[in-house]
């Protein structure tokens, strides 16, 4: 390819003369890349030297020494691998995404808005969906470094579901209106001792800052500590020879391009390269690499997994990796393209680029069609059963982007063509920033542990009465269309089962039936004759056939269950039980209480299960809940979980592992 060519970048138009016609949305029928190219088929013979295992893996080390490449060839000035790169870059590709970016990042108020008109998916869950809009809104207000905002639901414009924050001077919040009463605040200082308070180890403690600020956001965010300065350094020399061979498969020919209605003819600058070409760039990139120390002596200081001893051994392995890729060349297509990486260009501005496989039929395409005051982009999957496509629409107005997103998928028997959602952005330089310190405040570096265990507990408590208020400010097409589900629930059948309530305990003191109701007594005999290593005719044999019978990988469920959500379970591994279970509902009947059964005198688990806590042995549990608790689960890793129940019918399980210790503490619940 000519060199003036590429920098001239020749088209056959320019964009204001592509007649772009007005922002139609509905997509039309993509044109499939054509891919004029010789391919293996089945019935031609294929080489079996020739393994196409190690080219994928040649084409994953390609993209990064193309990366890299790209990176350095920045550095020859004028040469066509810098231009070819520099077309990935092309404002036009971006322009619209870079204009939102920057009005987001002024002093003022930007809203975001992101909605979707429920009647689109009515057609999907087959019944009329009575809500006209369903949004997620975020509004931030900006002034130097401080901000604050909120984001919240949005259901025909009643606000639902809101989660503020804000960031004044050196303290940041959070808070959830209706269920806390004040923000949530870290102080930017001694972040060390707050982490402590939380329990991190020192460890961990070790590797935060005090105070964070950009050189340690920067360091925290650096996933090594290697100086890249030194390999850009080093990569200078693998720059002009490999930019040579990419080069030497540069490719620019005239292709149509479809971006939505209209076909355009454009200049395409592509990359190819066949299943040779990539065994050449492998032996050029280590070629130069046998005799780099510098590299090697790199490498070994800044690799923790690097295992090479010695240059000499660097050198002798470099060698015979070379010694392999010559073998490989002998046999290797020098006409299947593999791999092709396209720009599509018109004058000076790039509309489309695109990554191929030609030979799996698989190529990712992004093409963007700017105006004036609008921006079609589109980003087309072709694969070989079809095509799916991801379009988004942008019309600018003042301090103001509007605009959609479609899905359209033609896969042979589906074809869809749906609206997921539409977009507002919008800037406004009028804005009240609110700030921290007029704001009612709780500091978690300046409370104690026990303070913030409370005020959590008092936001759980809190939690009722948010979903009540949140319920009450719902519009009513949200609870129409939640009485409707109810409604569609409602309308199931359940079977009519003859539930024996008359059942004679006395008569089989053991055999369990589908319709018994387990009371404790009851339970204990079953689970106690439930052991883990049984096999699965044996568990049968002593419990009957099971009410629920899955299989989910290596793992089979049994479960035995009455209508009173009462169970016995067991989990099968390797043909022998692993784990034995079981879930015992209180006042089931005949109005039993299992806490009575129990002999429990907690009067309520609430206000004495905060002194549980993880690390504790089965005795100091007791000392603090009392020994009325039956064991619920057991398996054969030594876990064992019991249960506690208050005078009120609520109950908590609390698990304790291989060592007899509290690894896990569940929530209190309350009776069935």
């Amino acid at each position: 390819m000519d060199e003036n060519n590429l920098e001239e970048m020749s088209g056959i138009r320019e964009v204001e003369n592509m007649g772009g016609g007005d922002l139609n949305m509905t997509p039309e029928q993509p044109v499939a890349p054509s891919y004029e190219i010789p391919r293996l088929t089945p019935e031609e013979p294929d080489d079996s030297s020739s393994n196409k295992g190690p080219v994928i893996l040649l084409i994953a080390t390609i993209v990064v020494i193309l990366g890299l490449v790209a990176y350095g060839a920045m550095s020859f000035s004028k040469s066509k691998t810098e231009k070819f790169f520099g077309l990935f870059a092309d404002d036009y590709m971006f322009g619209m995404a870079n204009e939102v970016t920057e009005m987001m990042m002024k002093d003022g108020k930007y809203t975001t808005e992101f909605s979707v008109d429920p009647s689109d998916f009515s057609q999907f869950v087959d019944t009329e969906i009575p809500i006209n809009r369903l949004a997620m809104v975020s509004e931030q207000v900006t002034s130097g470094a401080d901000f604050s905002g909120k984001v919240y639901l949005d259901v025909d414009s009643t606000e639902l579901v809101t989660f503020k924050y804000a960031k004044t001077g050196e303290t940041f919040g959070i808070t959830v209106p209706d269920l806390m009463n004040e923000y949530f605040v870290v102080k930017n200082e001694n972040l060390k001792a707050l982490a402590r308070k939380f329990g991190a180890s020192e460890e961990d403690i070790a590797q935060i800052p005090d105070k964070l600020t950009v050189e340690e956001i920067e360091k925290l965010m650096e996933t090594s500590e290697i100086d890249t300065e030194k390999y850009v350094n080093i990569l200078e020399r693998y720059v002009e020879p490999i930019s040579e061979l990419i080069e030497s498969n540069l490719i620019e020919e005239e292709k149509e391009l479809k971006i939505k209605e209209n076909t355009f003819t454009l200049t395409r600058h592509s990359l190819e390269l066949t299943e040779k070409d990539l065994y050449d760039f492998a032996k050029k990139f280590l070629e130069i690499a046998k005799d780099d120390e510098e590299l090697y002596n790199a490498l070994k200081e800044d690799e923790p997994t690097f295992e090479v001893e010695s240059f000499e051994e660097w050198k002798e392995g470099l060698t015979e990796g070379i010694t392999s890729i010559d073998e490989m060349l002998g046999t290797a297509d020098d006409v299947t393209v593999m791999f092709r990486l396209s720009a599509y260009v018109d004058g000076k501005d790039t509309m489309g680029i695109e990554i191929s496989f030609p030979e799996e039929n698989v190529s990712l395409r992004l093409a963007t069609l700017n105006e004036k005051k609008s921006s079609y982009t589109e980003v087309v999957a072709f694969v070989e059963e079809g095509e799916i496509k991801i379009i988004t629409t942008t019309i600018a107005g003042d301090n103001e982007y509007t605009g959609d997103i479609k899905v359209a998928a033609d896969m042979g028997a589906a074809n869809i063509n749906i609206n997921i959602a539409k977009y507002k952005m919008k800037y406004s330089k009028d804005a009240t920033l609110e700030k921290l310190d007029a704001l009612p405040i709780f500091v978690l570096n300046d409370e104690t542990m026990e303070s913030i265990e409370a005020k959590l507990e008092e936001i759980q408590k809190n939690a009722t009465n948010y979903i009540t208020t949140i319920t009450e400010k719902a519009p009513e097409s949200l609870k129409t269309m939640l009485g409707d589900m109810s409604d569609i629930a409602n309308d199931y059948e359940v079977p009519d089962y003859d539930y024996d309530y008359d059942y004679d305990y006395d008569e089989e003191p053991f055999a369990i039936k589908g319709s018994q109701v387990y009371i404790l007594s009851d339970s204990n005999e079953v689970y106690s004759k439930m052991k883990l290593g049984m096999t699965r005719d044996e568990i049968i044999a002593l419990m009957g056939e099971p009410d629920y019978d899955e299989t989910f990988g290596e793992m089979t469920f049994l479960d035995w269950d009455d209508e009173y959500y009462n169970s016995h379970s067991v989990i099968i591994e390797e043909g022998v039980v692993t784990e034995i279970s079981r879930d015992l509902a209180s006042a089931s009947y005949e109005n039993i209480q299992l806490s009575t059964e129990l002999g429990t005198e907690i009067e309520d688990l609430d206000s004495v299960l905060k002194n549980v806590k993880e690390g504790m042995d089965l005795l100091s549990v007791e000392k603090v809940l009392g020994n009325k608790y039956f064991e619920s689960e057991r398996n054969n890793y030594g876990e064992v979980t019991y249960t506690w129940y208050d005078k009120a019918e609520n109950y908590v399980t609390i698990s304790f592992d291989e060592n007899g210790e509290v690894w896990y503490v569940g929530s209190v619940w309350g009776s069935y």
